[in-house]
C-alpha cells in the first residue's frame, strides 16, 4: 500500500465514522501484523491504529493463517460467507486485492453480500502500477466507474484517483540488484512467456508516477 493511499483511506473511514456507525469493520485480504504494522508501518499508522483509538472493532481476514489474522477463510466459500454474514459487519475494507485474483466479480460479490444494507464498501486498486505477481497480477488497473461498476446495487459517496510522487525507474535506480533482476528478465522471454509479456508492456511506464485508484461505496440494494 502506498502512503498517500493509507492516508485516503484511513481519513474516509474517519470520516464515515463521524457520521454512522462503520463497526464492525471487515479488512479483506489484510495479510499480516508484522506486514501491517511494520513493514508497511503507514498501515497501521494512518488507518487501524486510528480507527482502534475511535473504538472501531476491525477483523483481519486473510487466507493465510498467521499472526494478526483474525479470520482465516476463502470469500469463495459459500459456508465460509454464511458464516461472515452472521457478525453483520457495518463496513469493508479491501484494498490491493483485486488484481492478484483470478475471479475478482466473485470477490466484488463476496464483499458486497458480507456488508450489511446501508454498509459502507471501502476498495482500493492500483490504476497505473507495474506487473507484480502476488501469486499473480492479473493487470487489472480500473478506473473509479469500472471499480464501482463491480458492485451493483451501490452509491459512490466517494471517488479518486490518487497520483503518487513516485516512479518504478526510481523505485529501480534505487534498488541496484532489482534493476538486474529486472534487466534480466527481459533478456527471457522463454522463461513464463506470459508473465514476459506483461512486463515488456510496462516500459513505457517506467518513467510515469503511480497511480491508485479508491473508491467509498455504499450499499443501497440486494442482489
Amino acid at each position: 500500500m502506498m502512503y498517500d493511499e493509507s492516508v485516503w483511506i484511513g481519513k474516509t473511514l474517519l470520516e464515515l465514522k463521524d457520521s454512522t456507525s462503520i463497526s464492525p469493520l471487515l479488512n479483506v485480504g489484510s495479510s499480516t501484523a508484522h506486514f501491517r504494522e511494520v513493514q508497511q508501518k503507514c498501515i497501521h499508522d494512518n488507518i487501524f491504529g486510528p480507527l482502534k483509538a475511535k473504538g472501531v472493532i476491525v477483523h483481519h481476514l486473510d487466507m493465510k493463517k498467521a499472526e494478526g489474522v483474525d479470520i482465516v477463510g476463502d470469500l469463495s466459500e459459500p459456508i465460509f460467507l454464511e458464516q461472515l454474514r452472521k457478525t453483520k459487519y457495518k463496513s469493508v475494507l479491501c484494498s490491493n486485492l483485486l488484481e492478484h485474483v483470478k475471479n475478482p466479480e466473485l470477490i466484488c460479490k463476496a464483499i458486497y453480500d458480507i456488508v450489511e444494507q446501508d454498509g459502507y464498501i471501502v476498495i482500493s486498486v492500483p490504476n497505473l502500477f507495474p506487473y507484480h505477481n502476488d501469486p499473480i497480477d492479473t493487470k487489472f488497473r480500473p478506473g473509479i466507474k469500472t471499480l464501482q461498476s463491480m458492485f451493483p446495487e451501490t452509491e459512490l459517496v466517494k471517488g479518486d484517483i490518487l497520483t503518487i510522487d513516485n516512479t518504478h525507474l526510481r523505485v529501480l535506480l534505487k534498488q541496484k540488484k532489482l534493476l538486474l533482476f529486472a534487466f534480466v528478465r527481459v533478456l527471457m522471454p522463454f522463461y513464463k512467456f506470459g508473465s514476459w509479456v506483461k512486463i515488456i508492456a510496462d516500459i513505457p511506464n517506467l518513467n510515469k508516477k503511480y497511480k491508485v485508484t479508491c473508491v467509498t461505496l455504499k450499499k443501497t440494494g440486494k442482489h
